[in-house]
């Protein structure tokens, strides 16, 4: 079975290389979607606090995950710390 060769391989990743950029029409903007169901509402304070909320989680996420590992860990080094291993 032949392997193909490297141009053959890059040739997907090259069909868009060297051409012209997309020509986009004068006026028409493409919208960003709004970041939460608030601030489309146009509550800013509530799209805010929604935004600490969530960051308050990933926080507490990350503190949970820390405290678990170091858990294991001197749980595994009281293991092999003991004088009777099976």
């Amino acid at each position: 079975m032949d392997s193909p060769s490297l141009r053959e391989l890059q040739q997907p990743l090259l069909a868009g290389v060297g051409s012209d950029p997309p020509v986009q029409r004068p006026g028409v903007r493409c919208p960003a979607p709004p970041q939460t169901k608030t601030w489309a509402k146009g509550d800013v304070q509530g799209a805010g606090a929604t935004s600490r909320c969530a960051f308050l989680l990933g926080v507490l996420a990350v503190g949970l995950g820390v405290c678990t590992h170091v858990a294991a860990l001197m749980t595994l080094a009281t293991y092999l710390a003991s004088p009777d291993l099976p």
